[in-house]
């Protein structure tokens, strides 16, 4: 419920927008004299579509809460889903417990609803997303690369170089070759190497080659400290896997003896399975932010011709899907799903935290084989349009 007093939510018009990022620039970056030098370190909010879709709590006629996202469609399993990235989530201190976010979270999940999303990650864990019903999903495994360990593996020979805002079309092109990515624009790439961040990590982007050619890159974030010995973590990579693991173990060999390479990879991903044969531990990781997903029927009808692909076809007859509350169905002929729970749906299509598992998730006939077969669903790397 709106608080008396204010009004919204509403756009932001350009004298708006200026005093909705000094808002931000007071809670977030105190410290830094401009919105442009403390969100440069999340540089895909300083997109113009990041502007645009901003929408804010009035008081006075001056914007004291505030929210943004952007969208990007991405490809998995061969077939197209849409994913809104939503941040910058803030309201003016004086201005706080009166529920304002949560008008302003729930009209932007609504708006990105509209548009065909079909999930949403919002960066950070508060309870406010908890109670909009976003939660963690565990879908990728955490590998550690020690530097000073020699690995007697026969690898591929490649290259590494730092790449330069030069290269920004080269990578996006790269980028297109992976079965699983985002639709970015070039000015995501743009951005990121002009600023040199990404999701708040200083970072450097390698491109990997072999015999002279670019054949992929790694993005990796500046050293950090764990509670063991100094860190670096891949961010981001794309190639052919093989090369991808020669360069992953290149970099690990180029840092000091004291530092350790992280690198994420999802857990359906092949490159899990060539760190595996070489004695790498896998650990799933939960993710920092939080999912929610947004219209169950809408995602499960864009994954039809997947699903097809994979199973008989028989299963997809006159196949119902329903979305009654928070009980998710689809049946046909040949069985049936049925999930209780907006944090369990979300969980079987994108994968469970640690020690969690999705419960009240009964599978009939051939929908078991559907379910252990097809899901969870791989996603693309976060990391480079979290904002």
């Amino acid at each position: 419920m709106k608080a008396s007093g204010y009004d919204g939510p509403k756009t932001l018009d350009e004298r708006d927008w200026e005093r909705a990022a000094e808002l931000r620039r007071s809670v977030f970056f105190p410290y830094e004299k401009s919105f442009e030098d403390g969100f440069r370190t999340w540089p895909i909010s300083l997109s113009e579509e990041y502007a645009r879709n901003t929408i804010a709590m009035f008081h006075d006629g001056v914007p004291v809460s505030a929210v943004s996202w952007v969208t990007r469609d991405f490809i998995t399993l061969g077939h197209g889903l849409r994913m809104g990235f939503i941040g910058g989530v803030c309201t003016h201190p004086k201005h706080r417990n009166k529920g304002l976010a949560s008008t302003l979270l729930s009209a932007c999940i609504n708006r990105l609803r509209d548009d065909g999303a079909d999930f949403v990650y919002i960066s950070g864990a508060r309870p406010l997303y908890y109670k909009s019903g976003a939660n963690h999903v565990g879908c990728f495994k955490s590998f550690k690369l020690h530097a000073a360990k020699r690995h007697n593996t026969k690898l591929f020979p490649v290259n590494l170089r730092d790449a330069t805002i030069d290269d920004a079309v080269l990578l996006a092109s790269l980028y297109q070759r992976e079965p699983t990515r985002f639709v970015r624009p070039i000015l995501d790439y743009l951005l990121t190497l002009r600023h040199g961040y990404c999701s708040g990590k200083a970072c450097t982007f390698h491109l990997i080659e072999a015999d002279g050619e670019p054949v992929g890159y790694l993005i990796s974030a500046g050293s950090v400290e764990t509670r063991w010995r100094a860190a670096e973590q891949v961010l981001e990579f794309c190639g052919e896997r093989n090369l991808v693991l020669s360069a992953l173990l290149s970099l690990a060999s180029d840092l000091p003896s004291d530092h350790e390479l992280y690198v994420e990879v999802h857990r359906a991903d092949p490159l899990c399975t060539r760190l595996s044969s070489l004695g790498f531990s896998g650990e799933l990781t939960t993710t920092s932010g939080t999912f929610k997903a947004l219209n169950f029927c809408q995602t499960m009808r864009k994954l039809l011709p997947y699903f097809e692909s994979q199973m008989p076809h028989e299963l997809f007859k006159k196949i119902e899907c329903n979305d009654c509350g928070q009980r998710y169905t689809v049946y046909s002929a040949e069985g049936s799903l049925e999930i209780d729970g907006e944090t369990n749906m979300l969980w079987a299509l994108l994968g469970a935290p640690p020690e969690q598992e999705a419960q009240n998730l009964k599978a009939h006939g051939k929908m078991q084989s559907l379910v252990e077969s097809c899901l969870p669903l791989p996603i693309p790397s976060l990391y480079l349009n979290m904002i």
